[in-house]
């Protein structure tokens, strides 16, 4: 009887640990807003288009590489409305998945003017719920 009280006990305090660290990371989140760093706000760019994305708070930035387990994926948004915090991302061509642990990506887009905007989503292609998305960028492609 001694032993599984004390298994209990045991699985207990690792449960309230994972708990803990899950919060944690959370937290963690809620500092890291993207941003999308090129091409700039009203560029006029050719195709394919190079799309890269930094952290807002350069206190929460983790590594580029490695690591990238811990952070949530990206998503770049063309031309689409901001999606709700919570709601189902399906892939497509207007919704793209950044390479996991990279922070940029060449996307070929036609002619016009295009809207693109940086989300984080988690394994389940879930909008982050505490993760604000990056302001839109427009661009023009030539």
């Amino acid at each position: 009887m001694a032993f599984k009280r004390f298994a209990g006990v045991a699985f207990f305090g690792a449960a309230l640990g994972f708990a803990g660290s899950h919060t944690a990371m959370a937290q963690q989140y809620t500092r890291w807003t993207p941003a999308i760093t090129a091409p700039a706000p009203g560029a006029s760019v050719a195709s394919p288009v190079t799309v890269a994305y930094g952290l807002a708070d350069a206190q929460a930035v983790p590594p580029a590489t490695g690591h990238h387990h811990r952070m949530p994926h990206a998503v770049l948004m063309i031309d689409s409305a901001t999606p709700v915090a919570g709601s189902q991302l399906q892939p497509d061509t207007d919704h793209v998945a950044f390479p996991a642990g990279q922070r940029q990506l060449s996307i070929p887009l036609p002619p016009g003017h295009h809207a693109l905007q940086v989300v984080f989503v988690n394994r389940q292609g879930r909008v982050a719920i505490h993760v604000p998305p990056s302001a839109v960028v427009s661009i023009s492609v030539q």
